[in-house]
């Protein structure tokens, strides 16, 4: 005698794929749950460079960084770069700003912003972009009222072809206007090497 079950027709194995289908995006949402990030709406949690294409395991620190001028935060961002790690700055240095961003997704004591170092080795060595047009604030890196900030043991060095207009900062700290400026910002365990003949650099 043929059993019969209550799927309106379906083999016992079309029941139970739905089910498998069910388990495995279970899992992936656990996997997302342990690791903490969010991947839409403003980061939070743990993300990596030099090992991914997208959130949360980004190709570079410029893309990290263009996300979090576009969605800030929600909770403490560690951006974790694996010790070894080179990366040359874009043609305007890594601009991070969070100006027309509402405050509640700037940092601040509740939700900070770290990259660091991840792993034992040399420290991650970002180099100077060449610069096409001498500006007022040619950094590696430029923060516009960025607060609640740490830098953790990376390394800078200028770019060896530039040979007239040179790099000015290697971090450096603006305001968006008079009254927003930048608090609470933490650089430790870092080199920063740019050209000596450059008396404006810092």
């Amino acid at each position: 005698m043929q059993t019969l079950y209550p799927n309106y027709g379906r083999s016992a194995h079309a029941r139970i794929l739905p089910k498998a289908v069910l388990i495995l995006l279970s899992l992936i949402a656990i996997k997302f749950s342990v690791s903490g990030q969010t991947c839409t709406g403003p980061m939070s949690g743990t993300y990596t460079v030099g090992s991914g294409s997208s959130c949360p395991d980004y190709a570079t620190i410029a893309a990290v960084i263009a996300d979090l001028n576009s969605r800030g935060v929600g909770g403490n961002v560690i951006v974790n770069i694996p010790a070894g790690y080179t990366e040359t700055a874009p043609d305007t240095g890594f601009q991070l700003t969070f100006c027309t961003l509402p405050d509640s997704v700037k940092p601040n004591t509740n939700q900070t912003l770290t990259f660091q170092k991840n792993g034992a080795g040399t420290n991650p060595l970002i180099t100077a972009p060449l610069w096409g047009v001498a500006g007022s604030n040619d950094a590696i890196f430029l923060f516009t009222s960025v607060d609640y900030l740490t830098i953790d043991g990376i390394n800078l060095q200028e770019n060896s072809s530039n040979t007239s207009i040179f790099t000015d900062y290697g971090f450096a700290f603006v305001k968006c206007d008079g009254t927003d400026g930048n608090n609470n910002n933490t650089i430790k365990n870092c080199t920063i090497s740019l050209n000596t003949s450059n008396t404006a650099s810092a």
